[in-house]
């Protein structure tokens, strides 16, 4: 049997081409997204039917719980991948990458959890990262406006696993995984639909782009991670996601000859230096976190 360390490596792996996936797309984000939660949505209605005896619909608190996270996912696959269409992929998978520090902030204000001295300070340095990476645009405006782009990806992850895992506390993983990827895609769905987007692109690589989004990213990765949390701890999971960026930025100087400013690598040397001793001293939500992708 394959060691669930093993696991991990192998999914952060696959979950670091998403970025590189997106940009070889040529078509608009919402229907990059809508595809990639299309296949993911197929393939988690598969694993509901195998696990049928724990099936069942939402009831409930659960209906607008699975809908709210189904809306916030899709809102956060729609401003991620318009962020990788304007800013670089160091920057937009560095900032993307601080949803955990959102999700405590959040329960710091709503739940008033407490945090360690050892996780403020993990929290600030990330936060200079941050900035750094958004005031070290190469193009003006426009990337600019794909960091802010997105941390408000970030904000709208922190948003769909705050809520999920209050759903969670009382559906299966696979019903809830179904309902709330197919709230997901139906919005998606609906906002190419009313949207100057088209649902069929022109371009061959474009098919290419989803498939192996929904394929690599979704089932060869999100998956693969999932299933490692029954094996090992949330926190080594999460603190795991970290390489996601720097293989992510690697991949693109590789494939598409974009090497990161100094700013850029300062600032994303700084988040994920932060987010690392963010994660080392967990409090009850962070254990919980992990990536979306």
């Amino acid at each position: 049997m394959i060691k669930p360390k093993t696991v991990v490596i192998i999914g952060v792996i696959a979950v670091s081409f998403s970025a590189v996936f997106v940009r070889l797309s040529t078509a608009p984000a919402p229907t990059i997204a809508f595809w990639r939660l299309l296949i993911a949505t197929v393939f988690t209605a598969a694993l509901a039917i195998k696990s049928r005896h724990d099936f069942r619909r939402p009831q409930g608190n659960e209906l607008l719980q699975t809908g709210l996270a189904g809306l916030f996912l899709a809102l956060h696959f729609w401003t991620w991948f318009e962020s990788l269409k304007l800013t670089t992929v160091a920057s937009s998978t560095v900032l993307v990458a601080t949803q955990p520090l959102f999700v405590i902030l959040t329960t710091r204000l709503i739940w008033g959890e407490r945090l360690s001295a050892g996780a403020i300070r993990g929290l600030i340095i990330a936060l200079v990262g941050t900035l750094l990476i958004a005031m070290s645009g190469r193009t003006g405006l426009g990337q600019f406006a794909g960091n802010l782009l997105a941390v408000l990806a970030a904000i709208f992850a922190a948003a769909y696993f705050l809520v999920g895992s209050r759903a969670r506390r009382t559906m299966e993983v696979n019903t809830y995984t179904f309902w709330t990827y197919l709230v997901c895609t139906l919005v998606l769905g609906l906002l190419v639909g009313l949207g100057p987007f088209p649902f069929r692109p022109e371009a061959p690589i474009d098919w290419f782009a989803f498939a192996a989004l929904g394929i690599i990213c979704h089932i060869g990765g999100h998956t693969s991670l999932n299933w490692a949390l029954g094996y090992v701890s949330p926190s080594l999971v999460s603190t795991a996601i970290l390489g996601e960026p720097v293989g992510a930025t690697l991949w693109a100087w590789l494939l598409f000859s974009e090497i990161p400013t100094l700013g850029e690598l300062a600032g994303g040397i700084l988040v994920i230096v932060g987010l690392f001793i963010f994660l080392s001293h967990p409090t009850p939500s962070t254990g919980r976190m992990i990536s979306r992708k």
